[in-house]
Formats: structure tokens, sequence, C-alpha cells
């Protein structure tokens, strides 16, 4: 794995302070970069910005992407420990990222994870992802509306681990007429899921604990087929395209959309968990549009 850069180093930290303001309260940016520089095997943050490459090791004037797994593992009466794996190669999978950082942890931690029950959530924001205002980026940081991060249990809640899964991409600018090199960060791209909607922290557990963990379940509002406006509920499972139909019938979105969200919290499940569980299901959910045909046999002649 690369090492990574001061730059790079100092975006994590942006990223990571915003995405755990609603877990540590006010935690400044100076332990953030401590934190992070810790995981990547440095005293603190002095010792890092004076011995890690200040910028990262990429071709110029290439856009970069990289995949980033960051990890406070947190135990009753122990401090907090910090670790961060991170590849920015041609074939990097997160899937991969995922279970080295497991591998790092089970390495470097004094608890023992093997056959633990484990469960996890992916948190919802404070302020809804549809309330956002749209992304400039001449007005807002990358960071701005960066999610919280996912969090997991171990061992009856001995232990809770907080995870970040990123895709940063960037663009290392050649030095010209005399100035310098510059880094340009595009985006900050949270990635709890690959685009074969492969859940980053199941692969991450699995290896951790070795064992896997159970396919979950959640409801589903879907529009019924060659039926305007009318929603029904489908209790789906996990990594399936098939669902279960429920008694939950509505004849507004509105409505359908509230019981799904309610009912998923009784589940303990969040939007985000609910939008992970339900990933091939959407896939394959059959919109009316599809088969919905209007009847015109009335205006042949």
């Amino acid at each position: 794995m690369p090492a990574l850069s001061v730059a790079e180093a100092k975006e994590l930290a942006h990223y990571v302070k915003q995405s755990h303001a609603q877990i540590f309260d006010t935690v400044p940016l100076g332990k953030w970069l401590t934190a992070i520089s810790r995981a990547c095997g440095f005293r603190d943050w002095n010792v890092m910005s004076a011995r890690a490459p200040k910028l990262p090791d990429v071709t110029h004037d290439t856009w970069v992407y990289s995949g980033l797994g960051f990890a406070i593992v947190c135990s009753p009466g122990g401090a907090a420990s910090y670790h961060l794996v991170h590849d920015r190669s041609s074939n990097l999978n997160m899937v991969q990222v995922a279970e080295k950082l497991a591998q790092t942890i089970a390495a470097s931690v004094e608890h023992r994870f093997s056959k633990a029950a484990s469960k996890f959530s992916l948190l919802d924001p404070v302020e809804p992802v549809e309330d956002w205002a749209g992304f400039n980026r001449h007005k807002h940081r990358r960071y701005s509306t960066a999610l919280p991060p996912v969090q997991v249990t171990i061992a009856e809640e001995e232990v809770t681990i907080w995870l970040c899964w990123l895709r940063p991409s960037y663009e290392l600018r050649a030095a010209y007429l005399g100035g310098s090199e510059s880094l340009t960060f595009y985006s900050l791209d949270e990635q709890s899921v690959t685009s074969k909607n492969e859940c980053v922290t199941t692969s991450f557990l699995r290896v951790l604990t070795g064992k896997s963990l159970p396919k979950r379940h959640c409801y589903y509002c879907t529009e019924l087929p060659n039926e305007r406006q009318t929603y029904r509920l489908m209790l789906v499972q996990e990594d399936s395209r098939e669902g279960q139909s429920t008694q939950h019938t509505y004849d507004n979105h509105d409505s359908a959309a509230k019981q799904t969200v309610a009912l998923n919290s009784s589940l303990g499940l969040s939007k985000r968990d609910s939008q992970v569980i339900s990933a091939i299901f959407a896939q394959y959910d059959p919109y009316y549009e599809e088969d919905y045909f209007d009847d015109y046999s009335h205006y042949n002649d």
C-alpha cells in the first residue's frame, strides 16, 4: 500500500471531522490530524508532516482515483486506536481495502475478534441528504456534506468501531513557468457499497471475525405495475432480487414512504441501511412504465 501524503491526510482530516461531528462533538481538526498520523505509523502530526511525502506519488496531469478505509476502534476503559489502509493502484478494489483494514486491526489490537458476534449500521445524517443544497465547488468544501461513519459493534457492544470508506479523486498538476506542483481534489466520495452492490462493511466483518453475517431484511416501497399511483411495501432480503408482498398498500407515495421508514426503523435500520439491503431488488423492481399500456383501440375507425 502506498504512503499517504501530507496533502491527502489534510483532506481526510477535514472529512472525518465533518463526518464524525454528531458522534464526537467539537473535536478540533488538530486531533484528527494526530489520529490520522498515528494510523499511518507516526507519533504525531508534526512528525508525519516532516517525514511523509508532501504530495502523492502519481502521474502528473492525470485524474487519479484511490480507495481509503479509516477506522477508530473504541473499547470501554481503553484508549481509542486508529487504523488506515490506502490504495491508489489502477486495479484498486474497495472490498480488498476493507479486508486489508480488517487484517490490520486484528493484528494490532489486543481484542480477539475471531468468531465474535457483530452488527453494523450506516448512520443517517442529521440533515436529510435530499435537503442538501446543490453542490458548488466554489461555495462548498468537498466534505461539507460528509456522511456519518459506519457504526460497528462487536461482542455485545464491548467494542465499537467507526468506519469511513472513501474514494478520493484528484489530479497532481505539474509545475509550470517556475511554479510548484499542486494537488487539486475533485471529490471525497463515500463508498460503503461498490458498483457491484457489494457491501464493503460486510466484507470487513467477515475477515475480522471469521463469520459471515446473516442476510438482513427491510421494507421497500414499490409502485405496482399497471396500477398508477398505487404503492405496496415489499419485504426484501439482502442481495436478493425477489421480494415478499405485504398487506401495506397506499394510494399516495408520501404515505407509503413514511410507513416504509417507520417499519425499517422498528427493525433497527437507518435509511442508508435500507438502501444497501434493497439495492439488488431495486435494480429489478418493475416500474409501471415497463408494463403499462394505454388502450387506444377506441380510436380505431
